[in-house]
This record gives C-alpha cells, structure tokens and sequence, in this order.
C-alpha cells in the first residue's frame, strides 16, 4: 500500500513540477505504481508475482542510478525522485518479508534464500548511500559514493595492494604469530617454573603500558625502516597480552579437578594437555581476539 501511495504521489510531483534539471521516467513511476497496487489486491502472493516485484525493482533502482549519475554538478533530487525511492524502499521491505517467509524443505533452495535475503538486503543499502551522496550532493570528503569508492580502488588497485602487502601480510601476520606464538610458550614454561611466572608477570604489565610510539624508535634502530621493525613492534605489542591471558586461563582450573588426576600420578604434562589448557581457550581465544587489533595498530602506526 505505501508502495502505490509513494508512486501515485511521485508521479503526481512529476507532472506538476516542471523546474527540475533532470527528467525521471514516467514509465518507471507508472510501473512501480502498479505493482505496489498488485500487491495491495493480490493477498495470496506467489512466484509469479515475487518475480515480476523483482524485475519492476531492479528497474527502478537502475533508472535511478542512470538519473543520478547524468547529473552536473550542485543538482539535487527533487521530491518526485525521492518519492520514488521511498517506494522502492517499501516494495523492497515487502519482497524480503515475502522471501522470509518462504518455506521448503529443499536444503539448496533454504541455502540460497539464506544467501540471496542478505544480499539484496546489503545491495539496498549501498543503493541508498549512493542515492543519498549523490542525490543530495554530499561533499566527497564528509562521505564518498560508493561508486567514487569504487573508481579509486579501480585506478589505484595496483597501489593499495602494495601497501596491503607491506603493511598486513609482511608486517602484521608474521608479528601476529611470531608474538602470539612465543607468548603461548613461555606462558607454558612460566607456569612449569614458579620464579618465571613471578618475575615474568610484572614485567608484561610493565611493558603492556608502555605506548607504541616509544617501542617503534627502538626497533627501528635495530632493525631498519623496512618490514622488519614493523613486525618487531607488532610481536612485542601481541606477546605480552597472549602471555597473561594464558597465564591467568592455566590458573583458572579447580583445585578438586586437579587433585583427582593427581590420585591417577598424571604427570604434569598429561595434566596440562587433557585439564588444563582446554579450560584456559577461553582465556587464549580472547588474546588472540586482542593481538589482532593490536597487530593491525602497531603494523599500521
């Protein structure tokens, strides 16, 4: 219903509004009019009629963009436009709440529909925030069209893939793992050797609160300006959270657990691999959750 209400009234606009600088397609208008008055008849809805809301949507979507895209530069969307938009929104809300609802028991069609809803879905907001840049002439600094987005990675791919190389995958992934990796294992031998755990502790606290900007000098001075002290500065900002985390997961076990495998004379490895550590992945999982933003940060400042 709301979709008839905004066509008729985008139409309407059109024909009485004649000091646009752009013209919108009455054919377009009329179209989406009469399947919004489709739906409001035809209560059973099936197929057919899903098919052709589909093919009416995507054509208005696209004589939109076409509308949007011819115009010079300062032009904006007058109300029969954005009438129109609003009607795509309410005919795209019913063609979504229509496929929801949609029941089978073919697991490729329950699997398709669980990919297509969110697509479309996702599909209408880029549409939008095109439509709203361009159609109300947003700066490009404030906020870039998705199309604008698109030309930059497109002109300039071969560069951003450059520094994506650089920055992530020799810089963050190798400190990431090199970090958390050692992190994990001197956590182990801290908690097999009771002065390392006391001594190593404060240590992590200690170089945890220190900031990156006075870690990077060092390990430029070591290491170069290349890769490699970026990796160093992202293993000594993951090694220490990893460290303490598992420190505090491997302490986290009951002592009424760890006696009862003691009555069985397990040895402490046996203890570590079967009680242990699978209660401390908790602990180890939301490390590797921090060191990844931390490798992010310290790869990228």
């Amino acid at each position: 219903m709301l979709c008839l209400i905004f066509s008729i009234a985008s139409f309407i606009w059109l024909k009485l509004d004649a000091i646009n600088d752009y013209e919108l397609n009455p054919i377009i208008v009329l179209t989406i009019a009469t399947v919004g008055l489709l739906f409001f008849i035809i209560r059973q809805q099936g197929l057919v009629l899903l098919s052709i809301c589909f093919v009416a949507l995507f054509s208005g979507a696209w004589s939109v963009l076409n509308l949007i895209h011819s115009f010079d530069k300062g032009v904006v969307m007058g109300l029969d436009a954005w009438f129109l938009v609003s009607a795509l929104w309410f005919l795209t809300w019913n063609n979504l709440v229509q496929l929801s609802a949609l029941k089978t028991k073919n697991k490729l069609i329950e699997l398709s529909l669980n990919i297509v809803i969110p697509v479309l879905f996702g599909a209408w907001i880029f549409f939008l925030w095109e439509v709203i840049t361009i159609g109300m002439s947003v700066p490009q600094v404030l906020l870039p069209a998705p199309s604008l987005i698109w030309q930059v990675f497109d002109g300039f791919g071969a560069t951003l893939f450059a520094d994506f190389y650089q920055t992530f995958v020799r810089s963050a992934i190798p400190g990431f793992i090199m970090g958390s990796g050692t992190g994990f294992l001197v956590a182990i031998a801290a908690d097999k050797i009771p002065f390392l755990r006391r001594g190593l502790i404060p240590i992590g606290n200690f170089f945890s609160a220190i900031p990156i900007i006075g870690m990077a000098p060092i390990m430029i001075m070591w290491f170069g300006f290349d890769w490699q002290s970026k990796a160093a500065v992202v293993a000594i900002m993951t090694f220490f959270p990893m460290m303490v985390n598992t420190l505090g997961g491997l302490n986290e076990t009951d002592r009424i657990d760890r006696d009862l495998l003691h009555t069985y004379a397990t040895n402490y490895w046996r203890e570590l691999l079967s009680l242990r550590l699978p209660n401390a992945m908790p602990f180890i999982l939301n490390a590797l959750k921090i060191n990844s933003t931390l490798a992010m940060i310290g790869a990228i400042v």
